[in-house]
């Protein structure tokens, strides 16, 4: 495990209880590394490779925000839009993405990663991305983030 990336996964059972769930040898899944360089402005993969090329262990960060996945499924209406999200947290977002449909199911249909630096402003942005229509009519789900051709949008800072 010397020069290989891991990570270990628990579950959180009680208020001081953790249970080990997996340990992978691999980078955590997702957009978790992209999380890591948004919260701490690092390159982990960069990192990485100056321990493989130069044995470099030690690594000068903090975490300056706190940085949030939150997603969206087609499948779903919401109270905001898309443009509403990006109008009134745009200055927040790092980066907006359609999820490739394999990944999907468990990720959403649509990710936004923001960051920012209180912890109630994120949690603000966490609820108005989720906010849902208190009734939900499955006939008139559409795809917010595809132009007429079917091409999804990408947006990274």
């Amino acid at each position: 495990m010397k020069e290989r990336f891991f990570h270990m996964e628990f579950f959180h059972t009680a208020a001081d209880r953790y249970v080990a769930l997996e340990v992978n040898m691999r980078p955590p899944g997702g957009y978790t590394t992209d999380m890591f360089n948004y919260g701490c402005d690092i390159d982990i993969y960069r990192i990485w490779a100056e321990l493989l090329v130069h044995d470099r262990t030690a690594v000068d960060y903090t975490r300056k925000y706190h940085c949030c996945y939150a997603s969206r499924k087609f499948t779903r209406r919401y109270v905001h839009s898309h443009e509403e999200i990006l109008a009134r947290y745009g200055a927040f977002m790092v980066q907006v993405q359609s999820v490739p449909g394999v990944f999907s199911s468990a990720l959403g249909d649509i990710g936004y990663i923001f960051r920012t630096r209180d912890l109630d402003k994120m949690m603000e942005i966490v609820g108005f991305i989720h906010r849902i229509e208190e009734k939900q009519p499955m006939s008139d789900v559409r795809c917010p983030m595809s132009d007429n051709e079917g091409t999804r949008l990408v947006m990274q800072r």
